[in-house]
């Protein structure tokens, strides 16, 4: 996939590229390329699509009788990204979170959070440079519920599947 630019006039160029690797090579119009080279050299680009998320799940429910639940938050991020920032906020457009923490694996318990409505996003961060801002993950909701009565258990199985009275 050979392709050639004319670049007279300019310092920089920007081009689209699908990850993998690109050679580069720069020489003078007025000769051919294998002549005189000016410079040459290899970029890698990586794809770094947004964190997805997956614990606490898209509008889930959490319940307790005394004591507020440790809530396990739970992500798949991409294989570049050196550290997350895990963010919860009790607003949508996560202004002011009430928890902010930067770890560098893909999962944390939070044991702080009240009974309420939050959000949650991760935002990736990377060592190496980066075009764009990172992008951060969507943000879900989830809801912890004070009750006295809790709710019945449910089955999430058949009773047929699992009987081992015998």
């Amino acid at each position: 996939n050979k392709q050639t630019f004319s670049v007279t006039g300019l310092n920089e160029i920007h081009l689209e590229q699908k990850s993998g690797s690109v050679y580069w090579r720069l020489y003078p119009p007025s000769q051919t390329e294998v002549e005189s080279v000016y410079a040459v050299g290899k970029l890698t680009v990586l794809p770094a699509p947004p964190p997805t998320l997956l614990l606490p799940a898209k509008e889930a429910a959490y319940f307790y009788k005394n004591v507020p639940p440790s809530i396990r938050f739970l992500w798949r991020g991409n294989e570049i990204a050196s550290s997350y920032l895990l963010e919860v906020a009790d607003n949508p457009a996560m202004t002011n979170p009430k928890f902010k923490k930067s770890v560098t694996m893909e999962s944390l318990s939070v044991p702080d959070l009240t009974a309420g409505n939050w959000y949650w996003r991760v935002t990736p961060h990377y060592l190496t440079a980066v075009e764009n801002e990172p992008t951060a993950s969507e943000t879900f909701s989830f809801k912890i519920e004070e009750r006295n009565i809790l709710p019945e258990p449910e089955a999430l199985y058949p009773q047929s599947i699992a009987d081992t009275a015998n």
